[in-house]
């Protein structure tokens, strides 16, 4: 059975005077694979044959966070 590491690291910047915050982010390591998202580059396509779109296809956990090492295969067809 595998180690699951939750990693949450916050980081906040505030204003001048420290009243106010102006900023924040959230680092937040992906849980257990839960499902595949499937993403566009664009919402519109022409319908003459010659127009393409790129679909990328994203292993996330229950939070919608991407599993960067997942190694799940998936075969498209």
């Amino acid at each position: 059975m595998g180690l699951l590491l939750l990693l949450l690291t916050t980081k906040m910047g505030l204003s001048a005077s420290g009243a106010e915050e102006v900023c924040s982010n959230i680092v937040q390591t992906a849980g257990k694979p839960a499902k595949v998202v499937l993403v566009a580059d664009r919402t519109e396509i022409t319908a003459d044959g010659w127009d393409l779109r790129y679909v990328e296809a994203r292993i996330v956990d229950a939070n919608g966070n991407i599993c960067q090492n997942s190694d799940a295969l998936l075969k498209l067809t």
